[in-house]
């Protein structure tokens, strides 16, 4: 009986003495196969670091089949790998937004290593230097001794004028040096500027600051009023300075005479030839008595000084205040709009007429034509110039008049000070967006009563 009992003990303590060893080794695997995975794992996140620069994220290996004990781990590891995989695209995608515009910088960019090897050399860095293309400073067979001293030995954080022979001709080249540190490499940074550029560029910037000083100074320093009649002007010139100009003329017996135009070209020149119209036109407007012979008058005194490349279109009206006519003729000018308030619709004039300068006056004065126009009470005048056609919208379709129209339309109630605030903050909606590349110029006259 006691051998039975001892044997039944022993049985009982050899089976658990293997269940344990079973339980340890079944936990021992599962650690093991727990760090297999585990370090499996963080040799392939290692691999997929060291790769990010050079691998494509659509060929990976990320071990779906370990079984739901590792269902939270792969997770974790696969949510990691695809905000990693979206973060580089988007690295991706900057850095090409960033070397687009590096490569659009007109000053030369150079960046290099110790070593002389050339990491970033923009479009304007080798037209200064005359190269197609650059691997290493060192590898420039002509001028080396030259480069080497304007890459190696110009001080940190200094600008220098060097003289650059290039065969037969030689630049002043402005040199700015800097370092920095990434990647624990040490990168030399080199800026570079042909100071005739830079000079030509303050030429042309001193001649846009006096071209736009005497296009302000040509400008009424006053609006026009009328007991019976709202006039408001808006005046937005481009960068550039464009030829717009306007002005209004004090005929006496509640007549006013208005003139709006745009000469041909831009800058400096544009702006001589608009100084030429004002007294021009200042002095014919108390002279003539027709819209026609004004026009034909200013064409006779303007083509003989007008360069062959440059011509003038306009508009010269005459708004009779107490009769409520406008009579008007337009040189090749955008057509008079009139918003008729009875009718909540806008009429379009655009009878015939040719620019002036174009040729002496016998053609100009007979493709020119006179139109009345009887001006109803709430109806409202606009002239403007062909800056404002020239707005494009998002999509890229010329229907900024429509815009335009649509806005006078909706709010004709409105005082015209508001009305032109709305057509300015239409237009500045434009500018954010696209650069403006002609002055918009808009004049808006409304019968009260």
């Amino acid at each position: 009986m006691i051998f039975i009992i001892g044997g039944i003990f022993v049985l009982y303590f050899y089976h658990l003495i293997v269940t344990s060893l079973i339980f340890l080794a079944a936990g021992l695997y599962s650690f093991i196969s727990l760090f297999q995975y585990i370090d499996r794992i963080s040799r392939d996140l290692k691999r997929f670091m060291s790769s990010i620069k050079y691998s494509d994220f659509n060929q990976t290996n990320l071990f779906k089949n370990f079984g739901s004990m590792y269902t939270e781990l792969y997770k974790s590891i696969s949510d990691t790998y695809n905000e990693l995989s979206s973060n580089r695209i988007l690295v991706e995608e900057n850095l090409h937004y960033l070397n687009t515009l590096i490569q659009q910088i007109p000053s030369g960019i150079i960046s290099f290593k110790e070593n002389g090897d050339v990491e970033l050399i923009n479009s304007a860095a080798k037209n200064i230097l005359g190269v197609e293309s650059l691997a290493n400073i060192n590898s420039i067979k002509e001028n080396k001794d030259y480069f080497k001293s304007l890459f190696q030995y110009t001080l940190i954080g200094k600008e220098v004028i060097i003289k650059f022979q290039q065969g037969n001709k030689s630049k002043n080249i402005s040199v700015f040096k800097s370092n920095f540190k990434l990647r624990n490499n040490l990168y030399t940074l080199i800026t570079l500027k042909d100071m005739e550029n830079e000079l030509e560029k303050e030429r042309l910037e001193n001649e846009l600051h006096i071209a736009q000083n005497v296009q302000t100074s040509l400008l009424p320093k006053a609006i026009p009023t009328y007991n019976n009649y709202d006039i408001s002007v808006l005046f937005k010139p481009a960068k550039k300075v464009g030829g717009d100009f306007y002005d209004f003329f004090d005929l006496g017996k509640n007549k006013l005479g208005i003139i709006i135009g745009d000469v041909s070209g831009k800058g400096l020149g544009a702006a001589i030839y608009t100084t030429l119209l004002k007294g021009i036109f200042q002095t014919l407007a108390f002279e003539c008595a027709s819209t026609i012979e004004l026009l034909t008058k200013a064409n006779s005194l303007i083509y003989q000084m007008l360069d062959k490349k440059s011509f003038i279109t306009a508009i010269y009206a005459i708004l009779d205040t107490e009769a409520n006519t406008l009579v008007f003729s337009r040189a090749g000018h955008e057509p008079l709009l009139v918003y008729e308030n009875e009718k909540s619709a806008f009429c379009s004039y655009k009878q015939k007429g040719l620019g002036i300068g174009l040729e002496k006056g016998k053609v100009l004065k007979d493709n020119l034509e006179e139109k009345i126009v009887i001006i109803n009470e709430k109806d409202i005048i606009l002239f403007y110039t062909d800056g404002l056609t020239d707005l494009k919208n998002y999509s890229g379709i010329d229907n900024s008049l429509d815009k335009f129209k649509n806005i006078i339309a909706v709010n004709n109630a409105n005082s015209l000070t508001d009305l032109t605030g709305k057509l300015e903050n239409e237009i500045n909606i434009y500018i954010e967006k696209f650069d403006q590349y002609d002055d918009v110029t808009t004049i808006l006259i409304r019968r009260k009563f």
